[in-house]
């Protein structure tokens, strides 16, 4: 006995192959899916980069305005403050020079007055008119004791043609009070 049953795969192959092509097509789907994924995900991060380095530009060349603006307040104030220390020390020495003067208008004796002050490298020489040959003891005595100079030394002592007494002298100024 022979039992002839035929068996027809072609339904199964045909289901079995729809099988495959799905799996194939879902694995070469995925793998699309996931590559675009990645190149998006790639470009949004390049975008991200780029937006970091723009703001990391934008945000130094602001440091470096500011920096340079700092810079410029720093020079003006530093002119400002050089210039106020300049006038300060000018002042100063107008009110030193204005308190040497004032002193010697007060200590010589009224037959003497100066015609003639020059300053030099720290050396002040005076020349001036006796009308009385006597008073040149008192305004020798107080010529050496002008304060903020060391006690000079008399040039000459000539008598003009007007019959007054011309002396002269030469003051060097103290260490302390040297102009710088």
């Amino acid at each position: 006995m022979t039992i002839n049953t035929a068996v027809n795969f072609l339904p199964w192959r045909r289901r079995q192959f729809t099988r495959v092509l799905w799996r194939w097509g879902l694995l070469v789907c995925s793998s699309w899916l996931v590559c675009a994924c990645i190149a998006f995900y790639a470009a949004l991060y390049w975008q991200a980069d780029r937006n970091l380095s723009e703001v990391y530009v934008s945000a130094e060349q602001r440091l470096r305005q500011q920096m340079s603006q700092r810079e410029q307040l720093l020079n003006v104030k530093a002119q400002q403050n050089a210039q106020a220390q300049k006038r300060r020390l000018n002042k100063e020495m107008t009110e030193a020079w204005s308190s040497r003067l004032g002193w010697l208008a007060e200590h010589l004796p009224e037959q003497a007055w100066l015609t003639e002050l020059t300053y030099h490298r720290g050396v002040l020489s005076l020349a001036g008119v006796l009308t009385q040959f006597s008073a040149l003891a008192v305004a020798d005595r107080e010529l050496q004791h002008v304060p903020g100079f060391l006690p000079g030394k008399a040039g000459k002592i000539v008598r003009g043609n007007d019959g007054y007494w011309q002396f002269q002298y030469q003051l060097p100024e103290g260490v302390a009070n040297a102009a710088p």
